[in-house]
């Protein structure tokens, strides 16, 4: 009996969402249960993360990310025509237009705007490439019939303040307690294979330096979780790198080196996409460390999830060092 009054205490206060828009009415169990039944019912996989927290006009509700607009482009067949693209030099704006199709043959248009007053170089590039991800993950949104907000636009209104997905310490520890440790594997490319100390590049990166030869079988998974479970990483991305185990059973996965030379690895292929696109970024981690006696054999540190992310800070230049 208990267990059906919980239910029903469960689907009372999803209602209220429902009709007030906001989560913060809800505990942790009974969010889960909501972003859920939100992603089931839009066919999106919930572990992928397609879609975070953010309190907007003192409601807690969701954004989607890129996971989201990804995932519902390839359910909805949604193709995007050329771009069309704008640069208001006296407005200081740059503007992408971006109109497409679903597999209905609806069609729908969005755009995108950023502001590129005094952006010079890579800066500049940065904010161009932005705007051009902002307009076609509205357009996705938009021509798939959904209102949530797009996380390039999260940044850009005022008040509003993302929310970190798992706040409490047990939830944490819960997803580290199932987690595995990296294995270190021999890079996949061929050239790399006859000399292990250098990489081709792979997908989404430049070249880096390989990995230690893959452990021994029976130690490939560390036997003790980072001895501080409850702090999160922060590392600046400098640059990602594809690469596959060997094996009977290959899997793909990704090497992470920091600005300050750190080096990291990614398993998860539902946080590949979210890693490759916070280079130059600085990003809050939850990170799991091998133990000691796997460190020396080459382990590197595990990334398992993707908290957030921000602009990394930049070092101020002096006028001798800015090209003309």
């Amino acid at each position: 009996m208990s267990e059906i009054v919980r239910r029903q205490d469960v689907a009372s206060a999803i209602e209220q969402v429902i009709v007030s828009g906001d989560l913060s009415k809800l505990n942790a169990e009974q969010r889960v249960t909501y972003v859920r039944q939100v992603c089931e019912s839009l066919g999106l996989n919930a572990a992928t993360q397609p879609f975070q927290y953010i309190v907007l006009n003192g409601k807690l509700t969701l954004y989607a990310t890129r996971s989201a607009s990804e995932q519902l482009r390839k359910i909805h067949g949604v193709t995007i025509f050329p771009l069309e693209r704008t640069l208001m030099q006296d407005a200081g704006l740059y503007q992408v237009v971006a109109r497409g199709r679903d597999n209905t043959g609806r069609e729908d248009e969005s755009s995108g705007v950023v502001n590129i007053s005094g952006l010079k170089g890579e800066n500049l590039a940065n904010a161009m490439l932005k705007c051009e991800t902002k307009a076609k993950r509205r357009l996705t949104l938009s021509i798939c019939g959904l209102g949530f907000l797009d996380e390039t636009e999260v940044a850009d209104i005022p008040g509003a303040r993302a929310v970190e997905s798992v706040p409490a310490p047990q939830a944490l520890r819960a997803l580290q307690s199932h987690a595995q440790a990296a294995t270190i594997e021999v890079p996949s490319t061929p050239a790399a294979t006859a000399n292990a100390a250098v990489q081709s590049p792979g997908r989404g990166g430049s070249a880096a330096h390989a990995g230690a030869p893959a452990l021994p079988a029976g130690e490939e998974k560390a036997k003790t979780l980072d001895p501080q479970p409850d702090e999160y990483t922060y590392l600046v991305i400098q640059e990602v790198e594809y690469a596959t185990s060997r094996g009977a059973n290959p899997q793909e996965f990704m090497r992470i080196t920091a600005a300050n030379g750190d080096k990291y690895c990614c398993w998860d292929s539902g946080l590949f996409a979210r890693l490759e696109e916070c280079q130059g970024m600085e990003v809050k981690a939850i990170v799991q460390f091998p133990p000691p006696s796997l460190v020396e054999r080459g382990a590197k540190p595990k990334i398992l999830q993707v908290v957030g992310a921000r602009e990394a800070a930049q070092k101020e230049e002096s006028d001798e060092s800015i090209p003309f």
